[in-house]
């Protein structure tokens, strides 16, 4: 699995994780399903897995200490020195470790060798375009919103 795109759901509802899984694969990816905390932190640490859909109110450990288990790995690309040093330190808090660069050919290099969650960058057209049609709300943050 090491070329899959794979979703980990995360949930003690079997009806529910099901309804989960089909979703994910409809959507073109592999899913792993975990029916409790423990499981879920195991499949996690093995497989990496591009986006993980948990149930915070597991038996057992629950999906807040699955949170406490996993920090986020977010690579940050943006040209702007300035914009990049204050959203990473906006972002970087401890549960968040931000890799930052200035060029997509250094985030290409980085990632053929480093694993991340996430990674922030502006989006084109086509890629709103698409991320519309696959989710039912967006919200977009930036400095001018209040918290």
């Amino acid at each position: 699995m090491p070329n899959d795109r794979v979703v980990l759901v995360i949930e003690d509802n079997v009806a529910f994780a099901r309804v989960m899984f089909d979703q994910v694969r409809a959507l073109g990816f592999k899913c792993l399903v975990a029916v409790n905390g423990e499981g879920g932190v195991a499949l996690a640490n093995e497989y990496q897995p591009e986006a993980i859909t948990l149930d915070l109110g597991l038996p057992g450990v629950d999906g807040w200490i699955v949170l406490e288990d996993r920090t986020a790995r977010l690579l940050l690309v943006e040209d702007n020195v300035v914009e990049r040093e204050a959203i990473a330190a906006l972002l970087g808090n401890g549960d968040v470790v931000v890799t930052s660069v200035a060029t997509g050919l250094e985030a290409w290099r980085l990632l053929q060798s480093t694993m991340f969650d996430c990674i922030g960058r502006e989006r084109t057209p086509d890629e709103s375009a698409q991320l519309a049609l696959r989710t039912s709300a967006i919200l977009v943050k930036n400095v001018t919103s209040v918290e």
